[in-house]
């Protein structure tokens, strides 16, 4: 098949660029949990399924758009994109509910198509742009990107290890119930006793419950290999992709070429996301990593920066908001919104308030567009009722965020460096608009309202650790922007704006920079190299873990049920008197191992009525003594039909279950 010719310096390049960059990142993903497995067990087959997966999802649509350009839909390129993979997400997630049986014939499908898409875009980049210096750089985050996910705790390339030795994280098993009580019971909840509803923000869950039917993997299989491996490539092909869109709205000329990337950019980017700080020291200041400790977040940080391309090419190309096509599509991104509040709550009010600053601050008059947002407000308040958990809503708390997270003694360190990247976009446009006359300052004023809005709520109510989601998105917003001048910022270093020009002043600013290099370099290279050596060390520990024998027949056998067909309307009973229950302490979180292993609601699986039941969601069960028994299978029934279970797994001794009905 002949290969289509794309011009030099074309639309393309950039899409083309973060394509390339982003299936480098998904290889080094899955290469480091492959080589991390050395002398483990390993499971080939799903590594395959969700790197092929993965470079379906990140090359499909732009080989679509290479191919058959939607241009008489949409304004640029990258709103294409992002329209479309936006589709291919929903559909796979839609298959996934509907026809999880197709995954036999989806999964050849995947890997033909990802792979035939890959070798097509890294083709259609290579006729102009190859640089094999990026290439090993991005192979090179990739793994870092790896290694920094799974040295976290939460998630684990051994996991089954840690299950083993009871050092699993309990984060782990709390989500990995939520998603498996979606995608057998289609309810909400963490299932230890029955199936009370969970208000949580639960739409990442059910999109993980979507995919992993549809690769035919269990839950807690996806969580620690499928999610990261797909979704870190789709956040870093999101990013480039929005980026690359507001490059074309900063840009001082008509584009009908490339707007291309320099060395800047990657390096911005590349010290931006390793970080220069002390890892303590980010946690004195309330900015923990959170891409790496939150599933949700990386989720609703794609999905946002999707939906910003598309909004932001709109308001570019100023289309009529009267026209049919573009009532359909505003619905549309109405609808991709509120779902967005189901993942995260903290991107959804960000998207109201802006929204709301935007049209009234540029007088926007279109009763289309008033109508739309009075209706996003309304629906993102029921959005709100739905996922608001009640062990985070710790009322009104003035100057919470000042006292509980970051302290009072690090609040003048915080104003400095926690509003750092929005110091450094002020002084960034006070630069730009000196240098280049007619100016708006609309992303100064939309920089300053997301730092004021994002403070606000953690300074107001006890929000506990959530209120880090809040603060951390002016951060993001800043280096958005800063990426998407990076040309601007080099012409100002070459027109000698930042200094006289003088010998003194340019030996001075080399001197400086040497003394920043010295005192934050050894930050940076200890960023980049720690989680490989907590990596090192898991996998060390993994080589030697032991498990007692019975202890480790009952988690195949719950493991065994979470990997074969699950039987419908049934619930899973472990007597009290189990063996299972005397190895675990008396309130850890071991109902969470059954629900997140076996994928099987539990009856009275709740911890001890003297636990703390104010974590993970416990205070949804009665605290009681528990009263099943074995003995007595008809009351057991009873118990499960007024749950709604038709039938009920006795988990009696290792070797055999009985079902009761």
């Amino acid at each position: 098949m002949q290969i289509k010719r794309i011009e030099a310096g074309s639309v393309f390049d950039g899409l083309l660029t973060a394509v390339v960059v982003s299936s480098l990142i998904a290889m080094g993903m899955a290469l480091i949990y492959l080589v991390s497995r050395t002398g483990l067990p390993i499971d080939h087959l799903s590594i395959l399924k969700a790197l092929s997966v993965s470079l379906f999802v990140v090359n499909a649509p732009a080989w679509v758009i290479v191919h058959h350009g939607l241009k008489r839909m949409m304004s640029s390129i990258q709103a294409e994109y992002a329209t479309v993979l936006l589709g291919i997400l929903l559909s796979l997630a839609l298959i996934g509910w509907l026809l999880p049986t197709a995954t036999i014939l989806l999964i050849p499908i995947f890997f033909v198509g990802g792979v035939t898409c890959w070798i097509n875009c890294t083709q259609w980049w290579g006729q102009h742009q190859t640089s094999y210096l990026m290439i090993c750089f991005s192979t090179l985050f990739g793994l870092w990107i790896g290694a920094s996910v799974w040295s976290q705790g939460n998630l684990t390339p051994f996991i089954w290890e840690k299950i083993l030795d009871q050092t699993v994280h309990s984060e782990t098993l709390f989500h990995t119930s939520i998603t498996n009580m979606l995608r057998y019971y289609q309810v909400p909840s963490t299932g230890l006793d029955g199936l009370p509803k969970l208000q949580y923000h639960y739409g990442s869950h059910l999109l993980f419950a979507a995919v992993s039917k549809l690769l035919n993997t269990s839950s807690l299989n996806f969580y620690q290999l499928g999610y990261p491996v797909i979704f870190f490539p789709l956040l870093s092909v999101s990013l480039i992709n929005a980026v690359t869109q507001l490059r074309q709205v900063f840009c001082r000329r008509k584009v009908t070429k490339s707007v291309g990337f320099g060395k800047l950019f990657w390096i911005i980017s590349v010290v931006w996301l390793i970080g220069v700080l002390p890892t303590p020291l980010l946690y004195k200041l309330g900015m923990p990593p959170l891409l790496f400790f939150s599933e949700s977040y990386c989720v609703v940080m794609s999905f946002s920066l999707l939906l910003f391309s598309i909004i932001a090419a709109r308001l570019q190309s100023k289309i009529s908001i009267k026209q049919p096509s573009s009532i359909v599509s505003l619905f549309v991104l109405l609808f991709f919104i509120l779902c967005i509040g189901l993942i995260k709550i903290s991107h959804l009010y960000f998207f109201v308030l802006t929204s709301w600053y935007y049209v009234i601050r540029t007088r926007q008059k279109s009763a289309w567009l008033l109508a739309t947002l009075v209706v996003l407000s309304i629906g993102s308040w029921f959005v709100y009722r739905e996922v608001l958990l009640l062990d985070h809503a710790g009322g009104f708390w003035l100057f919470f965020y000042f006292t509980q997270i970051i302290t009072l003694k690090w609040l003048p360190v915080w104003l400095i460096i926690g509003l750092g990247s929005t110091w450094a976009y002020l002084i960034f446009v006070l630069l730009r608009n000196k240098h280049y006359t007619q100016n708006s300052w609309l992303d100064l004023e939309l920089v300053g309202w997301v730092t004021f809005i994002g403070i606000l709520p953690p300074v107001l109510f006890n929000l506990g650790p959530n209120a880090n989601y809040f603060v951390d998105a002016t951060r993001w917003l800043s280096f958005i922007l800063i990426l998407s001048q990076t040309q601007t910022l080099e012409s100002l270093i070459k027109n000698r704006l930042v200094v006289t020009g003088s010998w003194f002043a340019y030996t001075a600013v080399r001197i400086g920079t040497l003394l920043v290099l010295a005192i934050f370099g050894g930050s940076f290279l200890f960023n980049f190299s720690a989680p490989f050596e907590k990596m090192y060390k898991d996998r060390n520990q993994a080589l030697i873990v032991t498990a007692e024998t019975n202890r480790q027949a009952i988690l195949q056998k719950l493991k065994y049920l979470g990997e074969t067909t699950h039987l419908p309307k049934t619930a899973l009973y472990m007597a009290e008197s189990s063996p299972f229950w005397h190895d675990q302490a008396p309130c850890s979180d071991s109902g969470l191992l059954v629900t997140g292993l076996s994928g099987y609601s539990l009856l009275e699986g709740m911890p001890n009525q003297k636990c703390n039941y104010r974590k993970y969601a416990y205070s949804l069960y009665e605290q009681r003594p528990k009263t099943l028994s074995i003995n007595n299978l008809s009351e057991l029934c009873q118990y499960a039909q007024n749950r709604g279970f038709a039938k009920v797994i006795v988990f009696t001794i290792i070797d055999q279950t009985i079902e009761c009905q």
